[in-house]
């Protein structure tokens, strides 16, 4: 017997929309759409939907919603149907294969648009690739912790990384990031499913799109991973999230800080002179 979806239908104000879509996304949501009146409908399959979860998450916005069930479908399919490319200026793009070749960009990435975390279209991953453009990481070894669809692992061999290791604790990220590594015929990525990063002084460069509980919760090691002279740069940050990452990071020593902004979320980058 097919599972029940269970459909979320909620309006609000964009900004807060973009909170809430990008929470529930990091839950396994199926998929949203947004129409035109700025209503937005979320989708969950029945196996995977948390109510107590959703309802702190619609409270902590102020946001009213409604829950219904409907028909189950193939969601997987639909979503792919519907993935449009994302530019980051005219340093790099990322689309399907089905997509013809973006021209004037730096790097022309390719993956196959399954609904892991991380195709670009987030404002955290959008984040992550543009200060990407500001790090050398030509002959460099990188951590990509937290890969979710392995972007900003094909991002980091583009730009000339001498290896990266790929870290996930989601099967299904894995398999994913696996696929699009071999769409971008990439060879210096190592894939790891685990819930913490590498060892200690492993890194010239550590890339970390989480969340603000698990970034704080391993501070210690993402910083410990990081060699000497390196750079670490942080993100899946809602800007509420900045005064509590500034004393996590001041516990370490750490205040200069390099922070991004858009849409409602941060990244943060911390200087090669942070040790």
């Amino acid at each position: 017997m097919p599972s029940k979806t269970i459909r979320i239908l909620f309006t609000a104000k964009k900004e807060q929309a973009e909170i809430i879509n990008a929470l529930l996304m990091s839950v396994d949501c199926l998929g949203l759409e947004e129409s035109i009146s700025g209503t937005y409908e979320v989708f969950f399959s029945e196996a995977h939907f948390d109510k107590d979860f959703v309802n702190e998450v619609f409270i902590s916005q102020q946001v009213d919603y409604r829950l219904s069930e409907i028909k189950d479908q193939n969601w997987n399919s639909i979503w792919e149907e519907s993935f449009l490319p994302v530019i980051v200026g005219d340093y790099v793009a990322i689309r399907a294969a089905f997509h013809e070749e973006i021209k004037n960009v730096k790097h022309d990435i390719i993956i196959h648009p399954r609904m892991s975390f991380g195709t670009g279209h987030h404002a955290t991953t959008w984040l992550m690739m543009d200060a990407m453009q500001q790090l050398n990481f030509e002959r460099k070894v990188v951590q990509d912790y937290g890969t979710g669809t392995g972007i900003l692992s094909i991002l980091a061999e583009k730009e000339g990384a001498a290896s990266i290791l790929a870290i996930d604790n989601d099967p299904q990220c894995i398999l994913n990031a696996g696929e699009n590594i071999i769409l971008n015929t990439c060879e210096k990525i190592t894939l790891h499913l685990g819930e913490k990063p590498g060892l200690q002084n492993s890194c010239d460069i550590m890339l970390a799109n989480i969340n603000k509980n698990i970034l704080i919760k391993n501070m210690d090691e993402i910083l410990s991973a990081t060699r000497k002279g390196g750079s670490v740069l942080l993100s899946g940050l809602l800007e509420g999230d900045e005064e509590q990452m500034r004393a996590a990071l001041k516990t370490h020593s750490i205040e200069n800080l390099q922070i991004r902004k858009m849409e409602g979320w941060i990244s943060i980058l911390l200087n090669s002179t942070w040790l």
